[in-house]
């Protein structure tokens, strides 16, 4: 598991159910960056979003730039990009080529 905050003041979490609060390497969950909140609401900015079942979320470092987190892990990058309401987070797997 890895905790990060995001420039827009979100934690967010890689391999980790915040809400069941146990390990799961498929989840990335985000909190809401005013109230600290996991659970998500229509009120909130908090949510979480399951990665396709191939990939194992377990980043190795994490970037902030730019409203934007890239998580990078050998075979897989996850690009995030804070949007706002009511998405909230753009995501991007990127694999690696095999040309």
């Amino acid at each position: 598991m890895m905790l990060v905050r995001a420039q827009n003041g979100s934690i967010v979490s890689f391999g980790f159910d915040m809400i069941r609060r146990q390990a799961d390497h498929s989840m990335i969950c985000w909190n809401d960056p005013d109230s600290g909140e996991w659970d998500a609401t229509v009120a909130n900015q908090a949510g979480s979003i399951t990665a396709p079942p191939t990939h194992f979320v377990a980043p190795e470092f994490v970037r902030a730039e730019d409203n934007k987190l890239v998580a990078y892990q050998p075979g897989l990058c996850i690009v995030m990009e804070h949007v706002g309401a009511p998405i909230i987070w753009s995501f991007q797997f990127l694999l690696p080529s095999l040309l």
